[in-house]
């Protein structure tokens, strides 16, 4: 059987040679010469396989058949017949007969069990071939298994040294900007006083020439000189100032930022400095009479408005004169703040709200609205596509005995957990032309750790809303439809269903919702389920083309509005708004908070 296999099949004849030669070896159950060693002993042999089959072998044909030539050859031959003297029975032609045909019946059964038992052999041997390749075909899967884990696990060890590597690396730039921040601060402390005299003498002065022109004016020379020049000079003597004061803030904050960089422990170090404005907010309100005295020796304002830092660094972003004016005027009076305004720039739209003063430095309220404006600024440029409502939003709020602080921008969710997003060294700015330094949400995050307040970052999804509208026709009618809006993730595109008040199935959904009129649209108002404001246009002159902007939400307009006129055709087209993105809400104990003992709540 082997010698057909070996011209059948000669790699299969030297594995099945191989696996006997090394199971006749004493002492040897297994194949060696891998990591994996195959069992190939009689216990881990399967029951078709661990068979013990024994070799049929014709004695009974043998025996009979060299007993049947013995008597031939001695019947044959005359002087053995003599010799042995057998009786006439046994050389009678009868008994040859007979025993002839007694072997021939044994030699037919000898070959029946031979071929059953060459059957059993030949199927045993095709049980242990195929078992035989299967246990080699299961090595070489599990050794191709080995090999590609192998293969993981040393990818996974590159990945791991690759940013241990990184993070080592980041840490040893990081301790390199530590120590050139230092080395600056510590060098340039005198040349940041002298700056910052120069520009208060500056200001000074300008302050004494305004006093100046304004006693001058009733001399002849200053009555003679027409209104242009004189509005002329106030308005270089208010320029000038603003910009001398726009300078000395500037170096105040980059001072602060050094001062805040080489802190070992930056949380530590602001709540130390919060801790020595609150003792000097103690002293103002507790001595009311020496509250003058106090204040005047005070160098800097242990409190500040958040409004202010937060018009500050808009400045950083936005050269729009608005801005400058409200700047100054808010720091001249602070009554302006008492009450909100919004502030649209290019990239930004702002709403301030009245709110308390914090304690503490405001650059680093600068520094932390500053860092979550450029976060929100690099994700508002990865948006698939544009719209017009598209700005990042800045709100300031007042909560319970906290200010709330909110940064929103259109453009991809955050997938990697809130609390990874704030480690020192990880960046969410990560791309082939921009890699981002991993400092600006960690400095956030240890803003607010040093102010004890809260910091949190939430996904906006393009949730599914309901719109009532309401409107006035020119004959007087009024009439009212209710519009739901859905958007679906697979397509990434908006439906709006839409039905009239008292129908009770809803029309074809479309992209956006048109409605026509041959009457002409004198009022209009659109309110979302479950809000208490609604959007109002009232004496509609369609001459002009009107639009409307969802101003119920603070961060996002979930939906825009237009009115048109086209061939006595009144239509009204309702467009709703991709609002995905992200939203950082920052919330800081007031100072009042702190004053009072009162924790805030910052649920």
């Amino acid at each position: 059987m082997l010698a057909k296999d070996k011209k059948d099949n000669p790699p299969l004849y030297e594995e099945l040679s191989a696996v006997v030669e090394e199971l006749d070896k004493p002492g040897k159950s297994k194949l060696e010469g891998s990591e994996n060693d195959i069992d190939l002993s009689s216990k881990a042999l399967p029951k078709e396989v661990n068979k013990n089959l024994a070799v049929y072998f014709p004695l009974p044909s043998l025996i009979l058949g060299l007993g049947l030539i013995g008597l031939l050859v001695i019947t044959s031959t005359p002087s053995l017949a003599s010799f042995y003297s057998l009786p006439q029975i046994i050389t009678s032609l009868f008994t040859k007969s007979a025993m002839l045909l007694i072997y021939g019946v044994v030699v037919l059964i000898d070959t029946h069990f031979y071929l059953r038992s060459k059957h059993k052999a030949v199927a045993q041997h095709i049980r242990t071939k195929d078992y035989l390749n299967k246990l080699w075909q299961s090595k070489k899967s599990i050794q191709q298994k080995a090999n590609t884990y192998s293969g993981h696990a040393d990818k996974l060890k590159m990945f791991i040294s690759d940013k241990l590597l990184e993070y080592i690396e980041y840490d040893e730039k990081f301790l390199h900007f530590k120590g050139i921040a230092s080395e600056v601060r510590h060098n340039g402390v005198i040349s940041y006083d002298k700056v910052i005299t120069a520009l208060e003498k500056a200001i000074e002065q300008q302050h004494f020439l305004s006093i100046y022109e304004q006693n001058d004016e009733n001399s002849e020379s200053y009555q003679h000189r027409d209104e242009e020049n004189q509005s002329n000079s106030e308005s270089l003597t208010l320029d000038a100032n603003a910009k001398y004061q726009n300078a000395i803030d500037a170096m105040r904050y980059l001072w602060s930022l050094l001062d805040l960089s080489t802190a070992d422990n930056m949380a530590l170090h602001i709540g130390n400095q919060l801790i020595e404005c609150e003792e000097l907010y103690y002293q103002l309100h507790l001595d009311n009479e020496k509250q003058l005295a106090l204040t005047q020796s005070i160098p800097v304002s242990p409190t500040f408005y958040p409004q202010v830092a937060a018009l500050m660094t808009l400045s950083l972003f936005s050269d729009e004169r608005e801005v400058r004016n409200l700047l100054q005027l808010a720091k001249i009076n602070s009554e302006v703040l008492d009450e909100p305004f919004e502030i649209k720039t290019n990239i930004i739209r702002a709403n301030l709200s009245p709110v308390e003063e914090l304690l503490g430095n405001p650059n680093h309220i600068i520094l932390l609205i500053e860092n979550l404006i450029k976060n929100a600024q690099f994700f508002s440029q990865r948006v698939p596509f544009k719209q017009k409502t598209d700005r990042i939003a800045l709100t300031l709020s007042q909560g319970e005995n906290f200010a709330q602080i909110q940064v929103y921008n259109r453009g991809p969710l955050i997938e990697v957990p809130s609390e990874q997003i704030f480690k020192l060294g990880f960046s969410t700015r990560r791309s082939k032309k921009h890699h981002g330094k991993g400092l600006g949400l960690f400095f956030t995050q240890q803003i607010v750790k040093g102010y004890q307040g809260k910091v949190t970052v939430d996904n906006i999804n393009n949730d599914p809303f309901e719109l009532e509208i309401a409107y006035g026709l020119a004959s007087g009618e009024e009439k009212s439809v209710f519009i739901q809006v859905y958007y679906d993730e697979n397509s990434e595109q908006f439906s709006c269903q839409s039905k009239s008040a008292g129908q009770k199935n809803l029309d074809s959904s479309d992209k956006t919702f048109e409605l026509e009129s041959d009457i002409p649209i004198e009022f209009l108002s659109i309110k979302e389920a479950e809000k208490s404001s609604a959007s109002v246009l009232e004496k509609i002159d369609l001459n002009e083309q009107k639009s409307l902007v969802d101003v119920s939400h603070h961060l996002f307009a979930k939906w825009s509005l237009k009115l048109s006129k086209f061939n006595k055709k009144h239509t009204l087209t309702l467009q709703p708004l991709d609002i995905q993105g992200v939203a950082f809400t920052v919330k800081l104990p007031t100072a009042n908070s702190r004053l009072n003992d009162v924790e805030p709540d910052f649920s």
